[in-house]
């Protein structure tokens, strides 16, 4: 029969030649061919890809490939078992045949964190001879097994949106769900679901914003902003008690959306807690709907502000022009 052709490994037929027909002569020719395949399949491979147990210590990783590689290659591949109770507890690195530790890092450079690498996880890396890093390219390793007595997190990169990555971490039984910049820049707001007390919040940085979900019987609570003088509304206000305390009149302001751009849907709720009159405005720009008028009517009254558009709010509760 006739040399047959092919591109990739899986174009050639194993059972050619079939040692009958085909002459001796054309021997070199299938060795030729078989070669081409396997560069044709395995474009640019100049490195070994090789699995191997992953051993050393925590945090300081070894591997021993047979035939030894005699030098770290951009693109090399390998993959291997953690072998041994050495889960990480940090940033990490990776020696290969003894040619020198390499850091390991996860998406977009970042380090290791606790838990990544666990007993009996099998974990691949890429090195990258530019960073001079090895990329582990597996998930990391909290995902598939239960943690304990520990500061737990692990993080969702997407790809296709600049900072638009999630980062979930449980710790004393406060589980956090929060905004991740594609620096690894953790960013507010961050919603914390406090499993012991049994509630839901929302938090701005450290400060408590909006209101709480109890499910331990109290239904919806919310934070108390005690004024004792003039005060203009920042985000923090969303959702919570704004009370005034001051025994002489006062002014509670709606800032323009310019100044503080509060979601349409935002309520805030104002108290008359002293005996000075308090009267909400409307900052520069700014439209407040009311039915009667915008002074709250007596010692304790309580009125509500909704954002309903842009800069229009609707005053409703316990009013007098």
């Amino acid at each position: 029969m006739g040399l047959e052709s092919g591109t990739y490994i899986n174009s050639l037929n194993e059972n050619n030649p079939d040692g009958a027909t085909d002459p001796k002569s054309q021997g070199d020719d299938h060795l030729r061919l078989i070669k081409s395949t396997i560069k044709n399949t395995f474009p640019g491979i100049a490195f070994p890809i090789g699995f191997a147990t992953i051993g050393g210590a925590a945090n300081a990783y070894t591997m021993t490939l047979s035939p030894a590689p005699s030098s770290y290659v951009n693109g090399m591949l390998l993959y291997g078992r953690v072998n041994g109770a050495i889960g990480n507890t940090g940033s990490s690195t990776l020696n290969v045949n003894s040619l020198g530790a390499k850091t390991i890092k996860k998406h977009n450079n970042l380090d290791l964190e606790p838990g990544d690498i666990i007993q009996n996880g099998v974990y691949l890396f890429v090195y990258n001879s530019t960073t001079g890093f090895f990329e582990m390219l597996s998930p990391p390793g909290q995902k598939n097994q239960t943690l304990s007595g520990t500061d737990v997190s692990f993080d969702f990169f997407e790809t296709d949106e600049v900072d638009n990555n999630i980062r979930f971490r449980l710790a004393n039984g406060i589980f956090r769900i929060q905004q991740l910049a594609d620096n690894g820049t953790l960013l507010s707001p961050i919603l914390r679901v406090d499993l012991p007390s049994s509630k839901i919040q929302l938090y701005r940085d450290t400060e408590l914003v909006g209101a709480t979900i109890s499910g331990n019987g109290q239904g919806l609570t919310f934070p108390i902003n005690n004024q004792g003088g003039g005060y203009t509304f920042t985000l923090a206000d969303q959702g919570t008690m704004v009370r005034s305390t001051s025994s002489s009149a006062q002014t509670f302001t709606v800032p323009p959306n310019s100044s503080v751009a509060f979601p349409i849907g935002t309520i805030i709720m104002c108290c008359q807690g002293g005996s000075g009159q308090l009267t909400i405005a409307a900052g520069s720009g700014v439209n407040i709907e009311t039915e009667v008028g915008l002074k709250i009517n007596a010692r304790h009254g309580v009125a509500s502000l909704y954002k309903r558009s842009t800069n229009t709010w609707i005053a409703f509760g316990s009013l007098k022009a």
